[in-house]
């Protein structure tokens, strides 16, 4: 678990607004099966909330109540965003120089929204929960679990230097239309970890550049253990509110209800 402090304003601040994910109002004309999407999503980051006032107050965690999946699994999502909050705590400056310079680019508006690291790892939380739960009312989205597990394979060789510049392009368009519909919530974590990044190319900190590393290494852990679930997850899709899955023959889509 990442080692690092976070003032009780900031704490507050983060378990008040993980305590509330997904947004109640999300629930406005939804029909049953999405209804049922938001309450997986509300019990992802309900452990998620159990876990950080835990780790918050010097408790035991309360994670060890779950099958040993989920223990890994909410554990390295509580390590990713303490890491994340611990990249945007020590670049707050770099952040707030970058958005002043390069911020006209962004829907935000000319100042920075948000007052304080925590505030901005509040607003993080807030858009990830809203991706996470979006995909029902998007009016077609497919979950191809094989697909996914392939695109992060070719990540990992990606980074190696593994891929051929062919395989690289392919890659690189395959992903980019799978986080299309998202690129909007995940707009402010790539600011602040781009604002981060840039600003190593102009001085040496190396207090930053180590965080940044933890920051990337907790995000992979996170990745590959969701990874590892879809390698024997069913498919299936939402298509104008409606889930279909797969037929145990693959490749189509049947109503679940």
């Amino acid at each position: 678990m990442s080692n690092l402090t976070i003032s009780p304003s900031e704490q507050i601040s983060i378990l008040s607004t993980v305590g509330g994910l997904p947004p109640i109002s999300l629930l406005d004309t939804l029909n049953e099966q999405q209804t049922e999407h938001w309450c997986i999503v509300k019990q992802t980051f309900s452990y998620l909330h159990k876990s950080l006032k835990a780790y918050f107050a010097g408790e035991s965690t309360p994670l060890r109540e779950l099958p040993d999946y989920e223990q890994e699994l909410y554990d390295s999502m509580t390590n990713f965003y303490l890491n994340l909050y611990n990249v945007i705590q020590w670049g707050w400056n770099d952040i707030l120089d970058s958005y002043q310079q390069y911020g006209n680019k962004s829907h935000y508006g000319a100042g920075f929204p948000w007052t304080t690291p925590g505030e901005t790892l509040a607003a993080i939380l807030e858009r990830d929960a809203v991706a996470q739960f979006w995909q029902c009312k998007a009016g077609r989205h497919d979950f191809k679990p094989r697909k996914m597990y392939t695109l992060h394979r070719e990540s990992k060789k990606l980074s190696q230097g593994d891929l051929t510049s062919i395989q690289k392009q392919k890659h690189q368009t395959e992903v980019k239309a799978l986080t299309k519909p998202f690129e909007s919530l995940m707009e402010l974590e790539m600011l602040c970890i781009g604002a981060c990044r840039l600003a190593l190319k102009t001085r040496k900190d190396k207090v930053l550049t180590n965080k940044l590393k933890n920051y990337e290494a907790s995000r992979e852990q996170l990745s590959t253990i969701l990874h590892k679930r879809y390698r024997n997850t069913k498919g299936f899709a939402w298509q104008n509110g409606q889930l279909l899955e797969t037929t145990k023959q693959g490749g189509s889509y049947r109503a679940t209800s």
